[in-house]
């Protein structure tokens, strides 16, 4: 329930946003996101794998599969079909870059950038579990990836705090890394 209740939130403001800006930031970013998600859509389809739904919370929208879950294989070439959506648009963009052009592009490099951090519940975070659930026992996978997770969440927060205090800017990704913290290390520890 909590999580649909965060979704639709997060929906809203998003929806808010791209309706109240003037410019056409909140428009550019949105073709990213769905560039991305399409991306994985579009893998799901290549490998006749059929979504039974959408999540989304704080740290982005998942596919939802029912029965058995894709291979790790499967799994690996899913998680990274989105950032290489949004790779294939920065290329394909670069010559057509305008005035609104250059933020595009720079979002669809961030976005894809970010979402291959090996951090838990980013694409970049499931393609290094499953890379090592490869090699190893999922357990270990799991203490694993857990370590990569903190130790780029801590990189991520140590340059936003940077930031912060450098520039007086980027609150946005000071408070953004810090809910990943909590969701992803404080949260699962709650009864």
């Amino acid at each position: 329930m909590l999580r649909k209740i965060s979704a639709s939130l997060l929906f809203a403001g998003l929806l808010l946003w791209a309706l109240t800006v003037q410019t056409h930031v909140p428009l550019l970013t949105l073709a990213a996101i769905l560039i991305h998600e399409a991306g994985h859509l579009l893998a799901a389809h290549l490998m006749h794998m059929k979504p039974s739904g959408v999540s989304a919370d704080t740290v982005g929208i998942r596919l939802l599969f029912r029965g058995v879950p894709p291979s790790y294989g499967k799994e690996i070439l899913l998680c990274a079909a989105g950032p290489a959506a949004n790779v294939f648009s920065l290329l394909i963009a670069l010559p057509l870059c305008q005035e609104n052009g250059g933020f595009f592009l720079s979002v669809s490099a961030a976005l894809a950038i970010l979402n291959l951090l090996p951090i838990e519940g980013f694409d970049g975070g499931r393609i290094l579990h499953s890379t090592l659930c490869l090699w190893l026992a999922p357990d270990t996978a799991d203490r694993i990836s857990q370590v990569f997770s903190f130790l780029f969440l801590f990189v991520l927060w140590c340059v936003s705090v940077y930031l912060l205090m450098r520039t007086g800017s980027e609150l946005s990704l000071f408070l953004f890394s810090a809910a990943l913290f909590f969701r992803i290390f404080l949260q699962k520890k709650a009864p």
